[in-house]
């Protein structure tokens, strides 16, 4: 979500949860694989821990995580090899 903000900026980016959810989450699974490679090459370097920080909600409501992250975090907990 966070890259999200810096490539479309903040508020175009949660405007687009409101009226174009899919793009959002197209663009989301895209972002995702710059996550996934940016870990592993922290790992390879010899780093410790990894943080995925996700600003994620949108004017009070809880079901947001669920909606555009929680797959994708979970997936990217799968792919990157750090346990």
């Amino acid at each position: 979500m966070t890259l999200g903000y810096h490539v479309y900026g903040t508020q175009n980016f949660l405007l687009m949860t409101l009226d174009c959810p899919d793009e959002v989450k197209r663009s989301l699974n895209v972002l995702k694989e710059l996550t996934v490679l940016f870990g592993i090459a922290q790992i390879e370097a010899g780093a410790d821990v990894l943080t995925l920080p996700d600003h994620a909600r949108r004017f009070g409501e809880r079901s947001y995580y669920r909606d555009f992250l929680q797959e994708i975090h979970t997936e990217l907990c799968d792919r990157i090899p750090c346990r």
